[in-house]
């Protein structure tokens, strides 16, 4: 009887040494993961294929995605249907080159859903490639039992260069986010890269 509650002892320590063992980051991910609704798990999935099709250029993926109804206003200020977003691919000039997403947050609120981040997309810009740097924001509608994105809009967000000067307030300094997180890069130059879910509220 001493030697198995011994073996059990020793199982234990095992255990938690082990998950200690595991690193932060993926600890996180397994945690973030584990925290999905189903509801959220699917709009995840969705934002993964979304960036894959502006990239591959996938019209299936695309229509999936967006809702009849979708409007999107990107960066711009330019204003533009799912059928435009479409036809968008299929365009001699169309820029897209690359499109990291980090999803930083999804909340689902009864049939709706905003899903929000920061991403990085490079683009052909005449004869030079430029990439913008920016959050985002997405609406989801709950339909036919599935989730599309009924509205989206881009900001482009200006990262200071060199140190502030003395003079100015913190208060009075450009709005800075980091962009920062392990993404894996696909073979298409798209990816998504999920934030730890931060703890419910109660």
């Amino acid at each position: 009887m001493r030697f198995r509650h011994t073996l059990t002892t020793l199982a234990i320590a095992a255990a938690m040494l082990a998950g200690f063992a595991m690193p932060a980051t993926a600890r996180a991910q397994a945690d973030s993961a584990a925290a999905d609704s189903p509801d959220v798990a699917k709009i995840r999935q969705i934002e993964t294929d979304w960036a894959a099709a502006l990239v591959k250029k996938d019209q299936y993926a695309l229509d999936l995605a967006l809702s009849p109804t979708y409007v999107d206003i990107s960066a711009t200020g330019a204003v533009t249907t799912k059928n435009q977003q479409i036809a968008a691919l299929f365009a001699d000039n169309y820029p897209v080159l690359g499109y990291n997403e980090v999803i930083t947050s999804i909340r689902v609120l009864g049939d709706t859903a905003i899903a929000q981040g920061t991403y990085t997309l490079r683009r052909r810009w005449g004869n030079a490639v430029q990439e913008d740097r920016g959050i985002f924001t997405h609406v989801y509608e709950h339909v036919r039992q599935t989730w599309q994105c009924i509205n989206g809009q881009r900001t482009i967000v200006r990262e200071q260069v060199g140190p502030p000067k003395k003079a100015e307030k913190p208060d009075e300094l450009p709005f800075h986010l980091p962009f920062t997180g392990k993404k894996k890069e696909a073979d298409d130059g798209s990816s998504v890269t999920v934030a730890p879910a931060p703890a419910p509220s109660k």
